[in-house]
């Protein structure tokens, strides 16, 4: 069982935090979730890994699996087209007693930004016992994940490989990451430079097998726009559970825009104005009404994995369809399923001879038909304007408040 192989890899750690892979297979009288450890993943397996976020205190077994869940469902509609079967795994963790994934959020946002304030957070981490010190360098649980399934696809008993095969196995391996998650990504391609400098690859190479690793972040807590893999982002601007609060995110808060793309500003962003229909799209506003404090308690702490009636701003769909999603969000989902869709059938087409690159994001969120092209284009043109109706409003404000001062130093 799951529980008990934790509970001894946490015995073993002595307080360090540490991980494992897990998937759903059979169900049995003793596992009636079908919810286990992963077997070993190979160099040659198509691999969809999920990390997800931090949810509760503890290790939430339900979480991951319903994680999972979401996911699995669409991949099985795919990979039937193929008749191949695909990987799918989520990294079940333990932070330890060294590390705040909190804390790690915010030192690396800090440091991404180029705050004043990070030299302050790295003073206090140095302050720090030795073995937080590691584990805010490099968790032990993102060596884990990073050894389970990223290392073999880049080396081969500890020796690196050609970088066309490295690229093509990296290729073969696709992310999905919520809240946290999308944290991890970052220091799972951190360790993944590191490794590759280690084994000897030039620079050019690692960046060409780099932008082969394609990751999915929705609603993702950390810094955007860092990443060198091919990451794309899907968030909703009233999403305000993710600490990356930005200038366009703000301005954002302020338009009914439906959806818009930015591929160059903080990364590839997918925005729709919020998830939830109500109040927007020309739909009533949600309707507050008094609720008994115990009757709150109790639908905290409820299940709605199965749940398609309601979807947070920040909660993970996978690829489900829910009945409160706007327009925007909906369209969000359907560059999601598309994106997911066209990347998973190009991994399962590679072959150890005939290597082919991650295809632009334009093609692999588009069809073959122009309908399809047309609403990408909108979708990227509302981005643009947007973009430039900010800058073109910012610049007039610092104008404006430049002449207030001056006004007030004449006087």
């Amino acid at each position: 069982m799951i529980e008990t192989y934790m509970n001894n890899l946490k015995a073993a750690r002595n307080g360090y935090s540490c991980a494992c892979l897990a998937e759903r297979g059979e169900k049995t009288e003793s596992n009636p979730f079908g919810f286990d450890v992963a077997r070993d993943v190979s160099a040659d397996d198509v691999v969809v890994l999920t990390l997800t976020g931090t949810g509760i205190a503890g290790i939430n077994y339900s979480n991951y699996n319903g994680y999972l869940k979401r996911v699995n469902e669409y991949i099985e509609e795919i990979s039937a087209e193929m008749h191949e079967s695909v990987r799918s795994v989520v990294a079940v963790t333990d932070f330890g007693n060294y590390y705040s994934p909190e804390a790690a959020r915010k030192l690396l946002a800090l440091q991404s930004s180029n705050s004043p304030k990070a030299k302050e957070a790295q003073m206090k981490l140095q302050q720090m016992p030795l073995a937080s010190q590691q584990e805010y360098a490099m968790p032990r649980y993102v060596q884990d994940i990073f050894e389970r399934v990223l290392l073999e696809r880049i080396s081969k008993k500890g020796k690196r490989i050609s970088a066309v095969r490295a690229a093509q196995n990296i290729r073969k391996a696709i992310i999905i990451d919520h809240c946290h998650g999308g944290h991890v990504a970052l220091k799972l391609e951190e360790l993944m430079g590191l490794k590759m400098n280690e084994l000897g690859y030039k620079k050019n190479e690692q960046e060409k097998i780099l932008k082969q690793l394609l990751v999915m972040s929705y609603a993702p807590d950390c810094p955007l726009g860092v990443s060198k893999a091919q990451t794309i982002t899907f968030s909703s601007a009233m999403d305000l559970n993710t600490s990356h609060g930005s200038a366009l995110k703000d301005y954002l808060q302020h338009y009914d825009f439906g959806i818009a793309y930015f591929p160059d500003k903080m990364g590839n962003v997918f925005y729709c104005t919020q998830i939830d229909k109500r109040g927007i799209e020309g739909n009533p506003p949600p309707v507050y009404k008094a609720i008994d404090p115990n009757e709150w308690f109790d639908q905290m702490f409820q299940d709605r994995s199965d749940d398609r009636n309601y979807l947070g701003e920040h909660e993970f769909p996978g690829f489900y369809k829910y009945d409160n999603m706007s327009r925007g969000a909906l369209q969000m989902r359907t560059y999601m399923r598309r994106i997911f869709k066209n990347a998973l059938l190009h991994a399962l087409k590679q072959k150890e001879e005939d290597f082919t690159p991650l295809p632009s994001i334009a093609k692999l969120a588009t069809d073959d038909t122009k309908l399809s092209r047309l609403v990408f284009f909108r979708a990227k043109l509302s981005g643009y304007r947007l973009w430039s109706n900010m800058q073109f409003q910012t610049k007039l404000l610092r104008r404006k408040f430049k002449q207030d001062f001056i006004t007030v130093s004449l006087d």
